[in-house]
């Protein structure tokens, strides 16, 4: 049992705990769906909850929910890191934001584009969990998203309420416009690769591959898309 003030009131989504090594605190990440704010919450114990800081409104601030903070290395270098929070938004995509953290306050790195960035450029991402090294031996971190939009897919919770993405490896990689936050699959979903079934094939409109009758509706598709030809 939780008692005294806190963080556990009305409006909030997702609350997301880490440890700060630093002085050996719990920071809870906490998304006010209702102000459009991320809270930050510090505590010793896990019991006992001090506000610290606020950040946002900010990028997409429609419908947040499931924030997460977490670091990585900038182009691979382990001395050379920034964190990285993910706020989830209009139950369908979510958005990050680069930046520093000292524990009680997040800050958005210098020339953070005021435009939203987003994990996914399409739907069906959202409320992300990562999975991550807090012994600090390993830089990666691995994330997984809920796939399912309630807006266009619509499925009666007794049967289904959706599933995850396939777990992918985060980074963060500089280009000519800034940092930006780059994914790629986890390297350990090549065991579940069987017999190549298809051929290299090239598709104009609305073509049937023949030949590719999957025995299951999961099956991995390497495709390239030209944008020469329009849809």
């Amino acid at each position: 049992k939780v008692t005294g003030s806190g963080p556990l009131e009305y409006g909030i989504q997702g609350p997301y705990r880490l440890l700060a090594r630093a002085d050996q605190k719990w920071v809870m990440v906490v998304a006010k769906a209702l102000e459009k704010k991320i809270k930050f919450y510090t505590s010793p114990d896990l019991k006992s909850w001090t506000w610290t800081s606020d950040f946002g409104p900010a990028g997409d601030s429609e419908k947040s929910w499931d924030a997460g903070l977490f670091q990585l290395p900038v182009d691979g270098d382990s001395d050379k890191k920034r964190w990285v929070m993910v706020v989830s938004v209009n139950w369908a995509q979510e958005q990050y934001f680069i930046g520093d953290f000292d524990g009680t306050s997040f800050k958005l790195m210098e020339n953070h584009p005021a435009e939203p960035l987003y994990v996914d450029k399409g739907l069906d991402f959202f409320a992300s969990r990562t999975f991550q090294d807090f012994d600090g031996t390993l830089d990666s971190k691995i994330s997984m998203g809920w796939v399912a939009t309630w807006d266009y897919a619509p499925v009666p919770i007794e049967v289904v309420e959706g599933f995850w993405s396939i777990p992918r490896n985060l980074e963060l990689k500089t280009y000519k416009e800034g940092v930006r936050l780059v994914q790629k699959p986890v390297e350990q979903l090549q065991t579940l690769r069987h017999k190549l079934i298809g051929e290299t094939c090239f598709i104009g409109g609305n073509t049937e591959v023949t030949g590719f009758v999957p025995d299951e509706n999961v099956y991995e598709l390497d495709a390239s898309f030209s944008t020469d030809v329009s849809n």
